[in-house]
C-alpha cells in the first residue's frame, strides 16, 4: 500500500481524493527539487573550500616541529591511545619508536600526549552526547515504518473482513432464494396439474398454502413466482403433447396408401327436422372424430390427459407425416381441422397483442 506523510502522520493514498493526492505529490516533488538543489550548492561550496584549503596547505610548508608533532600523534593513534590512557603506562610502549624521539624533550612529549588524551576525551564525550539523538532519529524512522506497516496490515485485514462478510451475505441470500424457488416448485407440482391453468385463477390457491411456500418477499417477488408458474404450465403442456404424439406413433400406424381412403357411413339424422344425411367417416386416418372413438387409443390415459385442441393438433401433424411418407394427399377433413386450428391460434395471438398495448400506445395510434 502506498502512503504519504501529511503533518507528520502516515496516510494511505486510498484515503485521499485524487485531486488531493496530485497536489500533495506535486508539493513533495517541489520540496525534493529544492532540497537537491540546496545539497548540490552545499557540495559545490564544500568542494571549493577544500580546494582553497588544499592550495593554502600546499603553499605553507610544515616546519620541523609541526612535522615532529604530527608523527608523534600518528604514533599515539596507532597505539590506540584514548581519553583514559595514562602517560606512565603508555610511555613504556612507545619510547622505542623513532617518532617518539622526534620531539626534542621529555616535557614536550608529555605535553603533546596530554593534549592528545584531552582531545580524544572531548571527542568521545561529544560522541556519547550524540548517540541518544542518533538513537532517537533511528527510533523515529523505525516507528514511522512500523506505523506504515501497521496501517497496511489493518487496511488489508479490514478489506479481507469486508470481502468475507459480503461473500457470506451473498451466499446466504442465494441459498435463501434457491430454497424459496425449490419450495415453490414443489407446491406447483402438488397443486397445478392442469396444463391450461392461468395465473389469475391459480394464484389465490397458491398464496393460501398453509406452509407459506408462496410467500412474496423482496428476495422472492410475485413476478418471479408468476414466471415459475408459466414455466411449469408450459413444461406440463409440452410433456402431454409429446405423450400424445408418442401414443399416435405407437397405435395409429398406416401400412399403405389405401389406409387413407375415405370410408364413410350414412347415418340418418333422426333427431333433426330436415331429411339431410350426415356423412361421418369411420376411418381414424382421415377423421379426428373417428380416432376419438377408437378404443385402442382413447383407453390410453395419455390421450385424455392432453387438452382437446393440442390433441387435435398432434393428430393433424401425425397424419400429415404419414401422408408424406406414402406420397398421398392429406385427407380433406384433416386439412380443414388443421386450418381451423391455425386460424384460432392466430386469432389468439392478435388478441394477446391488443391486450398488451399500453394506453399511451393507443392514444398515439388514435392521434
Amino acid at each position: 500500500e502506498e502512503t504519504v506523510i501529511i503533518g507528520g502522520y502516515v496516510v494511505p493514498t486510498f484515503a485521499l481524493a485524487p485531486e488531493e493526492l496530485v497536489l500533495i505529490r506535486a508539493e513533495q516533488k517541489k520540496e525534493l527539487i529544492v532540497m537537491r538543489e540546496g545539497r548540490r550548492k552545499a557540495e559545490e561550496a564544500e568542494k571549493g573550500e577544500k580546494e582553497e584549503t588544499t592550495e593554502k596547505e600546499e603553499k605553507v610548508e610544515e616546519s620541523p616541529a609541526e612535522k615532529a608533532n604530527r608523527f608523534f600523534r600518528e604514533l599515539l593513534v596507532e597505539k590506540n591511545v584514548d581519553g583514559k590512557s595514562r602517560w606512565d603506562r603508555t610511555v613504556r610502549e612507545i619510547q622505542g619508536d623513532t617518532r617518539f624521539k622526534a620531539l626534542g624533550s621529555h616535557a614536550e612529549r608529555r605535553r603533546q600526549f596530554e593534549r592528545f588524551v584531552r582531545d580524544a576525551g572531548d571527542v568521545k564525550e561529544k560522541t556519547e552526547k550524540e548517540k541518544p539523538e542518533q538513537k532517537k532519529n533511528v527510533s523515529s524512522v523505525a516507528e514511522a515504518e512500523r506505523a506504515r506497516e501497521r496501517s497496511r496490515k489493518e487496511h488489508r485485514v479490514r478489506r479481507e473482513r469486508e470481502d468475507a462478510d459480503a461473500r457470506v451475505s451473498f451466499l446466504r441470500k442465494q441459498n435463501f432464494a434457491s430454497k424459496n424457488i425449490d419450495n415453490f416448485k414443489v407446491l406447483l407440482a402438488e397443486l397445478i396439474r392442469d396444463p391450461l391453468a392461468k395465473w389469475e385463477d391459480s394464484s389465490k390457491k397458491l398464496f393460501g398454502d398453509s406452509q407459506k411456500r408462496a410467500l412474496a418477499s423482496p428476495d422472492f417477488p410475485e413476478p418471479q413466482m408468476r414466471s415459475l408458474f408459466e414455466t411449469h404450465v408450459q413444461a406440463m403442456l409440452h410433456q402431454r403433447v409429446v405423450d400424445v404424439a408418442d401414443l399416435l406413433d405407437e397405435k395409429l400406424v398406416a401400412s399403405s396408401a389405401k389406409d387413407f381412403e375415405d370410408a364413410e357411413e350414412m347415418e340418418g339424422s333422426q333427431n333433426s327436422d330436415d331429411d339431410d344425411d350426415v356423412h361421418v367417416s369411420s376411418n381414424p386416418f382421415t377423421s379426428f372424430v373417428a380416432v376419438s372413438g377408437c378404443a385402442r387409443i382413447t383407453t390410453d390415459p395419455r390421450w385424455d390427459r392432453c387438452p382437446l385442441e393440442h390433441r387435435a393438433s398432434a393428430y393433424c401433424g401425425h397424419v400429415e407425416k404419414m401422408c408424406v411418407s406414402f406420397s398421398v394427399e392429406v385427407p380433406d377433413e384433416v386439412a380443414a381441422l388443421r386450418d381451423e386450428l391455425r386460424s384460432a391460434r392466430e386469432a389468439r395471438l392478435m388478441v394477446g397483442k391488443t391486450l398488451d398495448e399500453t394506453p399511451e400506445d393507443g392514444e398515439a395510434e388514435r392521434e
